[in-house]
């Protein structure tokens, strides 16, 4: 059992203080706690549940950005690809694109021939295939709702797909197998200082409302889009250095395509997705300047018609309509600041430190957040001089759930493999729970592939604290048709039964878990999905 003990915050002192838990923080605290440092970090909402768990769900070599002249990121980043297949295999997984081109692309046929070709080369060794030229007909065979119309090739190439919010758990789950301490919905409210120095943080527990000091040597920030605010704590004069730029994703259920699709928009030129993701599909996405409330980040009528535009006119047969949309959400990315459109701003990342000494990362792509975590713990090893500390081996041992699972995965039966899927080697763990009660081994809804057992797990054993944790990042059924509602009751009924939740903290928790119309009724998304802010319901577990 994970118990969530804001205690050992305030009776320990530590080597590292890590301010953020999403997927660079997540890297961050796993490397420095398998390095030996004492480590702690603290997210003020649920870890992955900013920009981390709002991406386009793809550990990619950023094909579009060999245009940029960013060849040593693409490099980097299928590196880095090549490593999350080892180390998450149950959550990183290749999956083919096809990348259609129409007369009168941005991209030519003779453009993109060279640019694959580069892109393999990139790639090297840690490459998950050669991408192969297609004809028009062979373009139509593999997927057939395509438009015809203009189509002249296309070509057919490897990237990576991957669960983004339970890949950041999953680091955060095996920095606390290792001793460090992560805790969710603790906020860093400003610093400490000696001398003008940051040692450690003034945070605030925000189920009990207590306040107290985290003592560290070093402080690292790596709160994403939230960095200047963080840095704002320190040095009120502070210079941002980010531009955020907005990302929207949309989920629809009325066509899933045979192969991921890259195309390029008409309207601006840029590169989008159609993703197959689960039983439905993923369109994403946009990006455009964001200068408003980073904790209220929403999908408007633009962003929508931007997308369902640009997907009709290479999917004309899918049909995708505003009423074909299930879901969405937006997130923000955290890139440096620098002029032009924003869709050209590389994703390069830096790594500065403040005057008073709170090293902070900035900038950066979800593929290359182990080496930017590497980097980021270098630079605390020369700071602190300590004897007896490793080497980084994050590229080398899997993360939590990331070990060999026994058996051939042909041999599982569905449930199983839908476990194995989702926990790794770690499914026994949900299977054991089951084991006390038949009723546990229930589905929660004939729609969803999701048992009892695994309600118990997410709140004992993966520090879920809300049903929008549950729903939106330790699963998906958020943003699923029903978006929970089909199985809130039961869930809430698990949660008494098993986890001795009172009638008034659930009864909160069902209201926190509410639906919000976001653009007429054309489209619903969940709460927390990055569409309304939400106040935790106290909890004590």
């Amino acid at each position: 059992m994970i118990k969530r003990d804001v205690g050992k915050l305030k009776s320990e002192s530590f080597d590292i203080l890590i301010i953020g838990g999403g997927i660079t923080g997540a890297g961050i605290v796993r490397d420095a706690a398998m390095r030996g440092f004492k480590a702690a970090l603290v997210e003020k909402k649920d870890f992955a549940s900013g920009t981390s768990s709002k991406s386009s769900k793809l550990a990619h070599g950023g094909l579009r950005y060999l245009e940029q002249g960013d060849f040593k990121l693409v490099f980097d980043a299928c590196h880095e690809r090549k490593i999350l297949t080892h180390i998450a295999p149950h959550i990183v997984k290749p999956i083919q694109f096809i990348m259609p081109i129409y007369k009168g692309d941005r991209r030519g046929r003779f453009k993109i021939r060279l640019g694959m070709a580069l892109y393999d080369i990139l790639a090297g060794f840690q490459n998950i295939s050669k991408h192969q030229m297609l004809n028009r007909d062979k373009v139509l065979e593999l997927e057939p709702a395509l438009n015809p119309e203009g189509l002249i090739g296309g070509t057919l190439f490897s990237d990576c797909q991957m669960n983004d919010a339970r890949l950041c758990l999953e680091n955060i789950l095996s920095a606390i197998e290792k001793g460090a301490v992560c805790l969710n919905y603790v906020e860093a409210c400003g610093f400490i200082k000696e001398n003008g120095r940051a040692r450690g943080a003034y945070v605030k527990d925000l189920f009990s409302g207590e306040k107290l000091e985290v003592r560290a040597n070093v402080v690292i920030n790596a709160t994403g889009p939230w960095a200047d605010e963080v840095l704002s704590l320190s040095d009120a004069n502070h210079t941002r250095r980010l531009r955020p730029t907005k990302g929207v994703h949309l989920v629809v259920n009325n066509f899933k395509p045979n192969h991921a699709i890259l195309s390029s928009t008409r309207s601006d030129g840029r590169m989008f997705f159609i993703l197959p993701w689960g039983k439905n599909s993923l369109i994403g996405t946009t990006d455009t300047d964001y200068g408003l409330d980073l904790d209220r980040v929403s999908v408007d009528k633009t962003d929508v018609d931007y997308l369902l535009n640009e997907t009709d006119r290479i999917l004309t047969a899918a049909k995708i309509t505003p009423e074909s949309i299930i879901a969405a959400f937006a997130g923000v990315r955290p890139l440096l600041s620098a002029s032009g459109k924003a869709s050209s701003i590389s994703r390069e990342h830096t790594i500065l430190e403040s005057p008073s000494g709170i090293i902070s990362v900035l900038g950066g792509k979800y593929t290359t957040y182990r080496l930017m975590a590497k980097e980021v713990v270098d630079r605390a090893v020369k700071r602190l001089k300590i004897s007896g500390i490793g080497d980084c081996s994050t590229h080398l041992i899997p993360v939590y759930g990331g070990g060999q699972v026994m058996g051939e995965m042909r041999e599982k039966d569905d449930f199983t493999l839908h476990l194995i899927q989702t926990y790794g080697s770690r499914y026994n763990e949900v299977l054991d729970i089951a084991k006390c009660d038949e009723r546990l081994k229930m589905r929660i809804s004939p729609d969803h592939p999701h048992i009892a057992a695994e309600v118990v797990h997410a709140f004992q054993n993966e520090m879920a604290m809300t049903l929008s944790d549950f729903f939106l990042r330790r699963t998906w059924i958020g943003y699923s048709r029903s978006r929970g509602k089909d199985c809130i009751n039961t869930v809430a009924d698990i949660l008494k039964r098993h986890l001795n939740f009172s009638e008034d903290e659930i009864e909160n928790q069902v209201k926190q878990y509410e639906v919000k119309q976001v653009v007429g009724a054309t489209f619903m998304a969940p709460a927390d999905s990055g569409l309304i802010n939400q106040t935790p319901t106290r909890r004590k577990h």
